[in-house]
């Protein structure tokens, strides 16, 4: 968020004077005549109310359903839930960061104008290219196809899945010369590491950790695919997550759960698998098939993926800015 903040701040500078502050940081000596809160959390929206200026609300996820998942108490996230759901309608305008959202949204009764903006992605950074310098950093060889994931690899004991947990169950179904690249730290990445030992293809799981944001568009191009995997769920279909435009951008080949974003983002530049949630092995059996084809001929995935060249632009951050400055400035004027 503090990244998506900070795009925005920097690429609507000509038209609005944007001030980011953080939950910790004092309060602006200046009164603003607007302010935009990410996602409905309690210490966010209250503060903002009491400022008594025009609110802009933005929303990436159902929190409620969001900490269901991650396996909070019934009683936290339904609190959750009806806060979110008040702040929804107390806000002068509404922000979702991805077009399926807007359907949970109306399923739960709520009938007001909403405006999407998804997440974003910097072009002059992520493109494509040469896939040399990464395979060489993730110590792959010629002949060995990559297929990866990249993001917060944390757990969710609801699911009991993270972040790729699909490609380590996949490579005992698929060709040897595949290797799962799962790039970022969390609570799930010992658990991948165990399963991986379990399953006997330790040696084909590579790990690098974290790595800095700028890094990420080299070790993208190392990849012959990349997994996508979103729960078919409020949280799954609401999504557009940092990753996918990312993917996108780069020329990378996509293996995706059919769910919500990706049927919008995901065609011929990859494949689309049916997902019925949790540790789903018929989305197995047909993420192992994906790859299967993928190491069949990697040179036609990759000519694949680079069709989603064209389609990141929907996320270019310069894009998503406008439609800020767009909120902002027809928030204000209704306020006046």
């Amino acid at each position: 968020m503090a990244r998506r903040a900070n795009q925005l701040a920097q690429r609507s500078s000509a038209a609005l004077d944007v001030r980011v502050v953080f939950r910790d940081a004092p309060r602006p000596s200046v009164r603003p005549d607007l302010v935009y809160v990410f996602d409905a959390v309690p210490a966010e929206v209250v503060a903002a109310l009491r400022l008594r200026v025009p609110l802009v609300l933005e929303a990436g996820d159902p929190i409620g359903s969001l900490l269901r998942n991650a396996g909070a108490t019934r009683l936290r996230a339904a609190a959750h839930e009806l806060f979110e759901h008040a702040a929804w309608r107390l806000a002068d305008a509404l922000v979702l960061r991805g077009e399926g959202f807007r359907d949970v949204i109306a399923e739960r009764g709520l009938s007001r104008r909403v405006d999407v903006l998804p997440e974003g992605v910097d072009l002059s950074m992520f493109r494509p290219l040469p896939p040399g310098p990464g395979r060489e950093r993730l110590g792959l060889r010629d002949g060995d196809v990559a297929v990866g994931v990249v993001g917060s690899i944390v757990w969710s004991p609801v699911e009991r899945t993270t972040y790729g947990w699909e490609l380590v169950e996949a490579l005992p179904r698929v060709d040897g010369r595949v290797k799962a690249v799962v790039v970022g730290e969390g609570t799930g990445l010992s658990r991948l590491r165990a399963r991986a030992e379990e399953l006997g293809v330790a040696s084909r799981l590579i790990t690098p950790g974290a790595v800095p944001h700028r890094e990420v568009p080299e070790l993208l191009a190392a990849l012959d695919a990349a997994s996508w995997t979103q729960t078919p769920d409020d949280v799954g279909l609401s999504r557009t997550t940092l990753k996918l435009p990312e993917y996108l951008a780069c020329g990378t080949f996509v293996l995706a759960s059919d769910v919500g974003e990706a049927g919008r983002a995901v065609d011929l530049n990859g494949e689309r698998v049916p997902y019925v949630g949790g540790r789903d092995e018929r989305y197995v059996n047909g993420i192992a098939a994906a790859i299967d084809a993928v190491a069949a001929d990697p040179a036609a995935a990759r000519r694949r993926g680079l069709t989603g060249v064209a389609r990141a632009r929907r996320y270019d951050w310069d894009r998503i800015a406008a439609g800020f400055v767009g909120v902002v400035e027809r928030t204000l004027a209704a306020a006046r």
